[in-house]
């Protein structure tokens, strides 16, 4: 059985999805797909694993949904989003190296990354590190700079600093304010 029809079936079946979806997981868990082999659960044929790795799974599993999610509609762009999310963690951690930003960006943005490379990790791994000498544009000044130009630049420039000390007295009264109103309501 080929494995988009092993995922295919295993999704179709609304009935028997929950059954299904754990048996996956305890593939993915196993990490023993060199030699693991299926066996029969009520719609499942039998279907041997030997040749898939759980990158495979992952990524026709992935595909499969995507088809089925988005089908004719105009896809939402992942690395766009990931790039967002990726200036966020440069924004909130100016001076950042590369590697503490990659390890963020993992950590924070889990589902983001995955998204956008997929599941293998070295090849996650490489295009972070590109990500990181690719150019993008703050949403609010509309200025170009790398990730790694911009980690610099937030941690440097003078005015960026100073907005950095704006922003943080504007949510420290935020804070106060909140904390005045709590203590009134007692």
């Amino acid at each position: 059985m080929e494995l988009k029809e092993f995922i295919k079936a295993a999704i179709t079946d609304r009935i028997a999805l929950e059954i299904r979806l754990k048996i996956l997981r305890i593939i993915f868990l196993n990490l023993k797909l060199q030699s693991y082999t299926i066996k029969s659960i009520k719609s499942f044929k039998y279907c041997s694993m030997a040749k898939y790795t759980t990158g495979d799974l992952c990524d026709t599993l992935n595909q499969f949904n995507y088809d089925n999610w988005f089908g004719e509609e105009e896809a939402p762009d992942f690395v766009e989003e990931l790039k967002a999310c990726a200036f966020n963690i440069v924004r909130e951690n100016p001076g950042i190296d590369r590697s503490g930003w990659i390890d963020l960006l993992i950590q924070q943005y889990p589902s983001e990354v995955v998204d956008a490379y997929g599941t293998n990790p070295g090849e996650v791994y490489h295009d972070l590190s590109d990500l990181w000498e690719m150019e993008y544009s703050d949403p609010e000044t509309h200025e170009w700079n790398s990730f790694a130009g911009w980690s610099e630049y937030l941690a440097t420039d003078p005015d960026a600093l100073q907005e950095q000390l704006e922003r943080a007295k504007e949510r420290i009264r935020e804070l106060e304010r909140e904390i005045a109103l709590l203590k009134a309501s007692k």
